[in-house]
């Protein structure tokens, strides 16, 4: 007496196989929680910035706006718009945005008040 399968021929996945969309699904929901943290933390920063002078106000919006951009490549990436390398580059380019305001702020002889005018 042989034993027969009862899983139709050609449909039977392998492990490995069945495991891929639970790691999309990690990647994707851990993509959709980094832009909703980054979403929270612009969100919070705006009350900051909404009690600052009118004049005051552009180089931290600025910055927040870099922000925004990033949570969303991080939507576009849960989405799967984008891959994980576009992701990777454009995240490096918001810090290095990020580093390049930063060092514009901070450089010798520069006045906070002069920079943001």
């Amino acid at each position: 007496m042989t034993v027969q399968s009862t899983k139709p021929a050609g449909r039977f996945r392998s492990v490995r196989n069945r495991s891929r969309p639970l790691g999309r699904l990690r990647r994707t929901g851990a993509a959709r929680w980094d832009a909703d943290f980054l979403d929270g933390l612009v969100d919070t920063e705006l009350e900051f910035v909404r009690r600052l002078p009118v004049h005051l106000r552009a180089r931290p919006v600025e910055l927040l706006a870099v922000l925004v951009m990033l949570a969303q490549d991080y939507r576009y990436y849960a989405q799967g718009r984008i891959n994980r390398r576009e992701l990777r580059h454009r995240a490096q380019r918001a810090v290095d945005d990020l580093d390049a305001m930063r060092r514009r702020l901070t450089a010798p002889g520069a006045d906070a008040m002069n920079y943001l005018d």
